[in-house]
């Protein structure tokens, strides 16, 4: 047990080597020091951002090492001692697992884009009952997950008719997100059961889109914001203008009355933002129609079509579990 935590923090230690973290780190720390580092304030803010991220990375080695050592002593004593023991060393043994995960994902921020917190949408395709529930259990999914990881959610879209939830939009701001959740974009199958033919499945389709961290190449005049009584209560809904480039993706958001003002507004012209760069890009060359993950609760079990991983924990993973399916993608097993 200690050995294979001890080969993830080598891992991680010699992938720190590999990309010359604390090289990288002494080379901007002796950068900020000079007079000119100011003069190109875009790039400085960027390095700036850089340091922040090596340095959390490196001091998280440094305690992760620490930590283990300490679990390394407690398991000898477990060893030694035995039944008394069992409970604290499950709950210190859990926490480091915790401590790891969290480390691993830092990792993930190596590039600055996939620093970024994103924006999550879910869309039911058709309109049955089966499709309903499809789309609720991954966002009940997924508002487990980012609770777990202390992740905040902020909810801009959301909806439904008489099945049931049918769209969702939401913000999820963490740790090096749009690197951990960017392959969740794609299909996700419920297959529900039948033989040949008569096999039924129902999808939800995932986007993923990182919040742009710099101009948005929009502005407010370029969108027409208004307030409608529609569904459950006032929504607000941000149109594109007829004639300008926004109308090309559709791009219409709406929100619960709850959140309003300026601050909000600028949220939605971030989500705009997204997807017109999303748009342009042609989705950074993924496929729309590749699928992601099959569930099949019939026969309890989850399937990863990126890894091949397959797991029993399906009550687990849909209560918010998800770093079981995630983590494989991007360390291995």
């Amino acid at each position: 047990m200690i050995e294979r935590l001890r080969a993830r923090v080598d891992r991680l230690r010699a992938l720190a080597e590999a990309q010359q973290f604390r090289e990288r780190k002494s080379a901007i720390v002796a950068d900020t020091s000079g007079v000119t580092f100011w003069d190109d304030a875009v790039r400085a803010r960027g390095q700036l951002a850089e340091l922040t991220h090596l340095e959390e990375v490196l001091e998280g080695l440094d305690a992760a090492q620490r930590a283990l050592d300490e679990l390394a002593d407690f398991a000898a004593a477990y060893q030694r001692q035995g039944a008394k023991l069992k409970a604290k060393f499950e709950l210190s043994h859990g926490a480091f697992l915790e401590r790891i995960l969290q480390l691993e994902y830092k990792f993930l921020g190596e590039r600055p884009e996939d620093r970024r917190d994103v924006f999550v949408t879910l869309v039911r395709i058709g309109a049955d009952k089966d499709a309903a529930e499809a789309i609720d259990a991954l966002h009940k999914m997924y508002l487990a997950w980012a609770e777990r990881r202390g992740f905040a959610v902020t909810w801009l879209d959301r909806r439904g008719d008489e099945h049931g939830l049918a769209e969702a939009t939401f913000l999820i701001e963490g740790l090096s997100l749009y690197g951990l959740v960017k392959r969740e974009a794609g299909l996700h199958k419920f297959e529900l059961g039948g033989k040949g033919a008569d096999k039924q499945a129902a999808f939800v389709r995932v986007d993923v889109l990182p919040v742009n961290t710099g101009e948005r190449g929009i502005a407010k005049r370029d969108v027409k914001i208004t307030r409608s009584g529609r569904g459950r209560g006032d929504l607000t809904l941000v149109h594109a203008p007829s004639g300008t480039s926004l109308s090309s993706i559709g791009a219409a958001v709406a929100a619960p009355p709850s959140l309003s003002g300026e601050g909000f507004e600028d949220l939605l012209l971030d989500l705009l933002a997204a997807r017109i760069a999303a748009h342009r890009a042609n989705g950074d060359g993924a496929d729309p129609d590749r699928v992601v993950r099959r569930y099949n609760l019939a026969a309890r079990y989850i399937r990863d079509e990126d890894t091949g991983v397959r797991t029993s924990h399906v009550k687990e993973v849909l209560a918010g579990g998800l770093d079981e399916l995630l983590r494989p993608r991007l360390f291995g097993g």
